[in-house]
């Protein structure tokens, strides 16, 4: 039940998981801009972050990218979502 209750907890967080499945044709990703974009992961997690860099990277938009935001549209029911990098930042929808 542990991974029932991280699910919970991160949808209760208003994370939301998502799975990209690279070996469907439909899948479309800017890997230069997730591979190229330097990691802070050790500032976050310094004790932890060697063990976990080869998967996981932490991208601080704002600090890459300066007047910038990532964004992302998610739709669970047709189990498409779509990111995209805009310049400023958005009233918030809450």
């Amino acid at each position: 039940s542990l991974g029932t209750h991280f699910f919970q907890d991160l949808l209760e967080a208003q994370i939301y998981p998502l799975a990209l499945d690279m070996n469907d044709d439909k899948t479309i990703l800017n890997k230069e801009f997730f591979y190229d974009m330097p990691s802070c992961l050790a500032e976050f997690v310094p004790a932890e972050a060697e063990q976990l860099a080869d998967a996981l990277r932490l991208i601080d938009v704002h600090a890459v990218l300066p007047g910038c935001q990532m964004d992302i549209v998610m739709d669970d029911d047709e189990g498409q979502a779509v990111g995209y990098v805009i310049r400023g930042k958005l009233p918030s929808t809450d």
